[in-house]
């Protein structure tokens, strides 16, 4: 409304009006998962259904360097930025319903091989940052 159609030809949103937008409340991934998911995006390695998290983990990725172990992935999960410890491992699973309630043999780019037990996954696809995982071997 009250806009001239020339000069902005799509309607306005309220993120127009908010300018003093603050980084520390987006509710953004830590730069590590970010940086990971980018090397993978260069290498080809990243997976497509996967790409709904892209905006989201490019925004801080020039904050850090790609880790070591960049992922462990499968057909339709993919742990970002994984450390393991104490037979857990963690990291940004991003995943698929398929992947619901299921054992998974997981790969890393190197070509390490582990099994682990899915969590319950509601969504068709979803992104849960710091995931713990039992690896079953």
């Amino acid at each position: 409304m009250n806009r001239d159609r020339k000069k902005q030809s799509r309607p306005f949103k309220p993120e127009d009006f908010y300018w003093y937008d603050d980084e520390r409340f987006k509710n953004l991934p830590e730069p590590k998962y970010g940086a990971a998911a980018l090397k993978l995006i260069e290498n080809d390695k990243f997976p497509t259904w996967a790409l709904f998290t892209f905006n989201d983990l490019k925004t801080r990725a020039a904050d850090a360097l790609p880790p070591e172990l960049l992922c462990y992935q499968c057909e339709d999960a993919i742990i970002l930025a994984p450390s393991i410890d104490n037979g857990m491992i963690r990291g940004m699973l991003i995943a698929t319903n398929k992947a619901s309630n299921q054992i998974k043999e997981m790969i890393s780019p190197e070509g390490h091989m582990i099994l682990v037990r899915m969590p319950e996954l509601p969504d068709k696809v979803q992104a849960d940052e710091e995931a713990n995982l039992r690896i079953l071997c």
